[in-house]
């Protein structure tokens, strides 16, 4: 099942409420640690504990600009979501034996 690893850290750190709101607010517009602040009633540390886990995950990327970190999101990542959704959903539209076979296709390798 190897084409599910690359998803699993992506849906991990989606799966938190806090972290979710933040890429849909990055995927409006790029902001700074202190715009982020302020649209949460969270600690900096608490925020940097989010923003790790989006970064490891690849969701997001930081530019330092002097004393400022600048998050933006990584739509190359975000597009890998949709591809996982759009294959999920595709499933739905196939004749019952077409399911059959394509998931017996996927999972003879295990």
């Amino acid at each position: 099942m190897q084409q599910y690893q690359r998803h699993i850290p992506i849906l991990k750190a989606l799966s938190d409420e806090t972290r979710l709101k933040i890429v849909h607010m990055l995927a409006w517009k790029s902001m700074h640690v202190n715009q982020l602040l302020e649209c949460f009633n969270i600690t900096q540390p608490t925020l940097s504990y989010h923003m790790k886990i989006l970064s490891e995950a690849d969701l997001v990327h930081s530019e330092r600009h002097a004393s400022h970190v600048l998050y933006s999101i990584n739509p190359l990542t975000l597009n890998l979501v949709n591809e996982l959704c759009t294959t999920l959903l595709e499933g739905r539209e196939l004749t019952e034996q077409d399911k059959c076979n394509k998931l017996f296709t996927l999972y003879r390798n295990i």
